[in-house]
């Protein structure tokens, strides 16, 4: 499991904080396929149906802030990882 570590700290808080819950979610991901209702395979896919609803409008309200403050200070790499979101 993919584990959260200061390495990946950019030093701006607010996409810093997106950044962890991005990791929380996966280990939330991951949690769920431990529980007793693992094997039940109408369980395990609205779960994860929901979490994967819930990821992508998380991610996409992360993406046009970190999109926007990349804008704002001129970030060379804007293009690429502009497409990296997309």
């Amino acid at each position: 499991m993919l584990k959260w570590e200061k390495k990946y700290c950019m030093g701006i808080d607010k996409l810093d904080e997106d950044h962890r819950e991005l990791f929380r979610m996966a280990e939330r991901a991951g949690e769920m396929a431990l529980t007793e209702k693992a094997d039940d395979p109408k369980y395990c896919l609205f779960v994860f149906k929901e979490l994967l609803k819930y990821l992508l409008s998380y991610f996409k309200r992360h993406a046009m802030r970190e999109e926007q403050y990349m804008r704002e200070i001129g970030y060379a790499g804007y293009k690429a990882h502009k497409i990296e979101h997309d």
